[in-house]
């Protein structure tokens, strides 16, 4: 705009002489140089950055590979590594720790457990193991009913040991059947039934221990015919 300008202002104006006339023909040639090496310098410019981004890429790659490879290295290493084994249990425990192994292993066949029992009857309460599924249970004690001195009960059962999986020890499902009987005062006959015990107990992992609990409902049949409920909760010890 500036070349064009100036160059109209000299046609109108020719006294101001040739060489006056020439300089804005000279500073145009100049600014056209000028864009000419400008361009040519932002081209090399240009290719400069595109190299230089070109070698930064691929130091980028290299590294980024190098560090993969180094940690699949430290994995490789750590998973060769040699596993720490528990120390050996020692060679003999305390007799008293041996001498009744825990109930919750497989094969109870012939052991023997007592213990007490809250509920109807609340006393004594025992059960020894025919083998690893049948088992026979008795109570003996105090019963709740009228006219009673002492009550006592027998039951043949059968334990489900996969209704109710835990995590450690074992518990199993358990039901049968069994005889009761009362020894009442006062003149009173004594009573004479038969009962269905249902129930569940825990049989702990590390000591010869287990709880249980147990519903029973029962048929009089002597003197009279009745029905009742029996059962309770107990824990008992096993040798």
């Amino acid at each position: 705009m500036f070349y064009q300008g100036w160059k109209t202002f000299c046609q109108h104006a020719p006294s101001l002489g040739e060489k006056t006339r020439e300089i804005p023909l000279n500073i145009g040639k100049a600014m056209h140089a000028a864009r000419w090496h400008g361009g040519r310098y932002h081209g090399v410019m240009l290719k400069f950055f595109n190299r230089s981004m070109i070698i930064m890429k691929h130091k980028l790659i290299r590294f980024i590979l190098g560090s993969c490879v180094s940690v699949i290295g430290m994995q490789a290493s750590a998973d060769e590594a040699p596993v720490a084994t528990p120390a050996a249990p020692p060679a003999s425990m305390p007799e008293h720790l041996t001498s009744s192994p825990p109930l919750s292993s497989y094969d109870n066949t012939g052991r023997f457990g007592a213990g007490i029992i809250l509920g109807e009857p609340t006393g004594l309460s025992v059960k020894y193991w025919l083998n690893d599924k049948l088992a026979i249970d008795g109570a003996a004690g105090f019963s709740s009913a009228d006219h009673t001195e002492f009550y006592l009960h027998s039951d043949v059962l059968w334990h489900n040991f996969d209704l109710i999986p835990v995590p450690q020890g074992r518990m199993p499902v358990y039901f049968g059947i069994g005889a009761l009987g009362r020894l009442r005062d006062d003149h009173q006959d004594n009573q004479v039934g038969v009962r269905f015990p249902v129930g569940v107990s825990y049989m702990f992992e590390n000591a010869p221990v287990d709880v249980f609990v147990e519903v029973a409902p029962a048929i009089d049949v002597a003197p009279s015919v009745q029905g009742e409920i029996t059962g309770g909760v107990g824990i008992r010890y096993w040798f």
